[in-house]
């Protein structure tokens, strides 16, 4: 009986089968108001309204019979013919690699979007993008578009409220990543019931409201809202997310000069994270910690062995990172001067490979000048600046 049954849901986006079929007419115009379409499918106004209510589910044969009406694909109206882009589209998102290949992607499929949810999707995803590409202005407009398009659907308000809380909560991180404290204060303050409605939620709002804490330095109350979540977030199972509220914690205790909590606070995000780009986050930001407590053996052994491993080859902006992190380590030029001059690496890690440089020859320079040119390697008085650049 089950096989003689439509899917429940679309493909791509999970869009419960009756709200897309009702979405899709809508956007067709008053030719397919209800009665209309009941009428050519030769069955009753109640049956219909039932069917895409949801209050009764609908079988293959009047799916087919749906789709002959409205015109459409079967293909598109399961979107089954976006499948494709979305997994692709899903894969960088996680992986945080080639973000301008995914929106070409995104842009692509919100092209071929129809039905408001199916937009509002397609719009969650560009903003999605936007913000990891750090291209803060247009986050926040395609957030706010789709927010307005989740506002239109016109459903019970618990349908939308996931698809809403995405967009809300990707907005409060425009704010604290683009450096409007203040606003996403009042951003954070606005939506709070949306916000905190659930216990995942909760932890979600302490971790960004603790990020602003600290951007406004105010780190006693930032390390406050960061362990709270913590402590929200280790009943979840979230495994991932645990070790980036770690690491943010971590970041906190290191501001205020906490080194050896903030040591064990990224050894433990290191338990957690699953994605490569933030265990390479994380594992750069203990290198830093190991400096500042002169533990340069634990600094060297660790970046020896990430740059042997798979990850960071496929991340040259990482990777030139430690290696300017392991001259620093080391008291020697070599490791950033292969940065400098490898056009394989990203212009903007050449640059700072460079700066490095200058900073550590003007001082070796000088210094064997005070000593008649005795080629003795040291670090610079003059300090390069990591905690801005790394």
């Amino acid at each position: 009986m089950s096989q003689l049954l439509a899917p429940a849901k679309t493909v791509a986006d999970g869009i419960p089968l009756w709200r897309r079929i009702r979405e899709l007419m809508k956007e067709k115009g008053s030719r397919y108001s209800m009665s209309a379409v009941a009428g050519r499918l030769e069955i009753s106004r109640e049956t219909l309204r039932l069917m895409l209510n949801g209050e009764r589910e609908i079988y293959w044969f009047e799916l087919e019979k749906i789709a002959e009406d409205l015109k459409m694909p079967m293909a598109r109206i399961l979107q089954e013919d976006v499948a494709a882009l979305h997994a692709e589209i899903a894969t960088r998102k996680k992986s945080l690699q080639q973000l301008d290949v995914a929106m070409e992607f995104a842009k692509k499929r919100f092209d071929m979007a129809q039905g408001l949810t199916e937009k509002g999707y397609a719009l969650l995803d560009i903003g999605y993008l936007h913000l990891y590409q750090e291209q803060f202005a247009d986050a926040e407009r395609v957030y706010l578009a789709a927010y307005e398009v989740i506002q239109q659907i016109g459903q019970a308000p618990q349908e939308d409220d996931e698809m809403a809380f995405q967009a809300l909560a990707h907005l409060a991180w425009v704010y604290v990543w683009s450096k409007q404290h203040l606003k996403a204060l009042d951003f954070l303050e606005q939506h709070r019931t949306i916000l905190t409605s659930t216990r995942t939620r909760q932890a979600s709002y302490l971790n960004r409201k603790g990020l602003v804490k600290q951007s406004l330095n105010e780190l006693a109350e930032a390390k406050q809202l960061l362990y709270q979540a913590m402590e929200l977030v280790r009943g979840l199972g979230r495994e991932e997310w645990l070790g980036r509220v770690c690491i943010s914690a971590a970041y906190v205790e290191y501001l205020d000069l906490n080194y050896s909590k903030a040591k064990d606070l990224l050894i433990q995000s290191l338990l957690h994270l699953q994605t490569d780009t933030m265990r390479l986050l994380a594992t750069k930001d203990l290198v830093k910690v190991y400096l500042k407590l002169h533990e340069r053996q634990a600094a060297e052994a660790l970046i020896r062995q990430t740059l042997r491993e798979e990850p960071v080859k496929s991340n040259r902006e990482m990777e030139a990172r430690l290696r300017i992190l392991l001259s620093r380590t080391l008291e020697v030029p070599f490791h950033a001067e292969a940065v400098a001059g490898n056009s394989k690496y990203p212009k903007y890690m050449r640059l700072l490979a460079s700066r490095f440089l200058r900073i550590f020859y003007r001082r070796w320079f000088l210094q064997g000048r005070s000593k008649r040119v005795k080629a003795v390697y040291q670090m610079p008085r003059r300090s390069f600046p990591y905690d801005k650049f790394f």
